[in-house]
């Protein structure tokens, strides 16, 4: 993203997309609340203190970011974790013989009690085209359970979660993805919530899948009554545990002799230890040089080797490294960048950039007092 693009973005967004040639938003003015925005954001510092002699560059600054960790691999959903509430008490249905003939004397006939899954009633209520209230009412809870331990069991946390009813027929909503549920109410005989169908477009196409079949037939309002055998949870974790950590990096460092453009990387838990930087190609070698004792060394610590254009690969599993560590890079100045010259920030902070400079571009304007009928900008 270039800073007049994203000066010109903002001009957008202020104008709600119709910028006039009367617009007094002026782009020295954008400018400069841009590049302050993103200095906070990058917590940018000047360089000149560093003292590397020749090799520092001009107009640079050092930007700390905080990064996810990932595997290698692209994510896969390798393991799915299945818990079950249940079994539903039964109805004893009537009195019956072996053949279903009449009745008539209770002695010399052979009699069965029938037993069924117990009938809920399944209400579907249509709030708007994305979002219905579904109440499960009219059960008879398990032997030894209370409504604490059905609502413990619905909003237990985990990831990609999702539940089926088990025993309601095909066609009707019986499976529901957690992360689509909110307000959820339970007592000893009924359950509700509420459902937003939009909440499961990001979920892994194989969590969608199970419970697309519900986004399908959840249309308009209706009851139904419908046999409830067990609620069953199910969870797809990600198994990362054998995958070496990585890195992206969010932005394009300037290249320094021995790949000095990433400065610094740390746990921000630990932010007086650094990890260890291995030149490219090298992680190998050390991890198996046990003569002079670097193998066993870089064991001990968190290495990582600078392994493509924007990728960082650790010696390190990921289930061994933070959920986030900190990076610091050496990038041009926000303050020297020029208009066409690419903004040392990633994606996701370029929104942040045009919502804050908004925000105060909307607190400076000053009421129209004017009698008159045009718009206040």
């Amino acid at each position: 993203m270039f800073l007049k693009k994203l000066s010109d973005e903002i001009k957008l967004a202020y104008h709600n997309g119709m910028p006039t040639d009367d617009s007094p938003l002026d782009d020295r003015q954008l400018y400069l609340m841009i590049t302050k925005s993103i200095n906070k954001l990058i917590k940018a510092e000047t360089l000149s203190y560093i003292g590397i002699g020749e090799e520092t560059p001009p107009n640079a600054a050092l930007a700390t970011y905080d990064v996810d960790v990932l595997p290698v691999d692209d994510f896969k959903y390798t393991e799915v974790k299945q818990s079950e509430f249940g079994t539903f008490r039964y109805t004893v249905g009537v009195w019956a013989t072996e053949n279903d003939e009449a009745w008539q004397d209770g002695t010399t006939n052979l009699w069965q009690a029938s037993a069924t899954s117990q009938n809920i009633t399944l209400s579907v209520t249509e709030i708007d085209g994305d979002t219905y209230t579904i109440k499960v009412s009219g059960y008879i809870l398990p032997m030894n359970s209370i409504e604490n331990t059905l609502r413990t069991f619905l909003s237990a946390p985990g990831q990609n979660v999702y539940f089926i009813l088990s025993g309601v027929s095909d066609g009707k909503p019986k499976a529901f993805a957690k992360n689509a549920i909110s307000n959820l109410i339970v007592t000893n005989t009924a359950f509700q919530f509420t459902y937003k169908i939009s909440d499961t477009f990001n979920l892994p196409e194989e969590v969608f899948l199970k419970v697309g079949d519900t986004n399908n037939v959840l249309t308009g309002s209706y009851t139904s009554s419908e046999p409830l055998d067990k609620i069953i949870r199910y969870e797809n974790i990600l198994n990362a545990s054998t995958s070496r950590a990585k890195i992206t990096l969010p932005a394009q460092p300037i290249a320094l002799r021995r790949g000095m453009g990433i400065w610094r990387i740390y746990n921000p838990a630990e932010p007086f230890v650094s990890y260890i930087p291995v030149q490219a190609g090298e992680m190998s070698i050390a991890a198996q040089t046990s003569h002079t004792g670097l193998k066993n060394m870089l064991g001990r610590m968190t290495a990582y080797e600078w392994h493509s254009n924007n990728t960082i690969i650790f010696n390190k599993l990921v289930n061994q490294m933070p959920e986030r560590v900190s990076v610091q890079l050496v990038v041009v100045d926000p303050e020297k960048i020029g208009e066409y010259d690419l903004l040392p920030i990633p994606a996701d902070m370029q929104q942040q950039v045009v919502l804050e400079v908004l925000e105060q571009l909307r607190s400076q304007v000053k009421p129209d007092l004017a009698a008159n009928k045009n718009p206040e900008v």
